[in-house]
């Protein structure tokens, strides 16, 4: 019964994280819109929330590692349930920017640490991590039922409710270990040798980049890249739900890939699948086998990097700081190649259509698969975490 109960605690944290992510983020461009805002305004505001994440998140892994992890993410993931719903009660314009801005950035700040729960606790980390992707999925069905038959506020309200649930399923699990070392008695010059010092961690910091910056274009420009080919919304929609629950057997299948290869290995792997999609979608003018590229490698592709991203930051970083590496690779590697590369896309897409855009991130796959080989980050025999 105990065990029934510890995985229970372990569901909430990861359903009710990932499903209040989705009632929260998923609409977003529909409710403003439904406010009056233009598009000009959504563009600007998920900007605006990308580069506070950029701020906070490096700032909240560092208080992270030096305080309590497990206390810092719990108040993290309370004040976002809050301002989320004074999110939902503005009209004014500059208010929204900076609220939304904010519950998104401290949502991200807590992603690293929920994602390393996981790969510490009792359970296998695929029995716990599919609940995310499950969470995610039916939060985004249900947040436009919510949004019709209720109010487009209610969602903001379950959002709360939620968070809230996943901050109690934190403080009612174990904590992940937090290591000291022969620099606690000065963190800051630990946290610089370990992490800003570490040319290891930069080389990575790049591929990352590489990585975001490619599939969060293709996030974007995806649903527009099937309407220009002649699909509907209603297919393409469809498409993109069937590649979301690809990440179902990735996740199960985990533990048969990410603790049996080197980190070189998987990187090559990922950049070569990216090769692959983004080929057939430039170059194969065959429906079916862009259909087939999108549900096969898309969201496949994405749920692999968010494990082999723990997997290279343990291998490489001093335990003691692989918190605050993690949201560095997420405000740099993540935010600002987004908040860069969205701009560049519009006017690649506005000249040459997004079949135009997909030649150009093929080109940058390929340069990423180029400096995995030229880099070869390594793979710690010590790393304890387990798939």
């Amino acid at each position: 019964m105990k065990r029934v109960t510890g995985y229970f605690r372990y569901v909430m944290i990861y359903g009710g994280y990932y499903f209040a992510m989705a009632l929260f983020s998923v609409l977003i461009s529909v409710y403003l819109m439904d406010k009056g805002r233009s598009a000009v305004e959504v563009s600007f505001l998920v900007s605006a929330a990308c580069v506070m994440s950029m701020v906070f998140q490096p700032v909240i892994g560092m208080l992270q590692d030096m305080r309590n992890q497990k206390t810092v993410t719990i108040v993290v993931l309370l004040i976002s349930a809050v301002t989320g719903i004074l999110f939902s009660g503005q009209n004014t314009y500059g208010l929204l920017v900076i609220l939304y801005g904010i519950t998104m950035a401290l949502m991200n700040s807590a992603n690293p640490y929920i994602e390393m729960t996981a790969t510490k606790s009792p359970f296998h980390y695929r029995s716990i991590r599919i609940w995310g992707s499950i969470g995610y999925a039916v939060g985004a069905q249900i947040c436009g039922i919510i949004y019709e038959a209720v109010s487009p506020e209610s969602n903001y309200y379950i959002f709360a409710v939620f968070m809230v649930l996943a901050a109690w399923g934190v403080s009612s699990v174990e904590g992940v270990n937090q290591t000291k070392d022969r620099n606690d008695g000065n963190k800051e010059e630990g946290y610089r040798k370990a992490v800003l010092r570490n040319g290891m961690f930069w080389k990575y910091m790049i591929l990352a980049s590489i990585f975001y910056a490619v599939t969060n274009l293709n996030s974007t420009y995806l649903p527009v890249y099937y309407q220009e080919c002649g699909l509907s919304v209603t297919a393409a929609s469809t498409v993109l739900f069937l590649a979301t629950m690809m990440e179902v057997p990735v996740i199960f299948l985990a533990h048969l890939y990410m603790n049996r290869y080197h980190n070189t290995q998987l990187l090559w792997a990922l950049f070569a699948a990216l090769i692959l999609q983004f080929a057939v979608y430039a170059l194969v003018p065959v429906m079916a086998v862009r259909v087939a590229a999108t549900i096969f490698l898309k969201a496949s592709i994405t749920m692999t990097f968010i494990m082999l991203n723990i997997k290279v930051i343990s291998s490489i970083v001093s335990p003691r700081y692989q918190m605050s590496a993690l949201t560095l690779v997420s405000a740099i590697g993540k935010n600002l190649t987004t908040v860069a590369m969205q701009n560049v896309s519009g006017v690649i897409v506005d000249a040459f259509t997004t079949k135009g855009l997909y030649s150009v991130l093929l080109g940058l796959v390929v340069l990423g698969f180029v400096l995995v080989w030229l880099f070869r980050i390594p793979t710690s025999e010590a790393e304890s975490v387990t798939f």
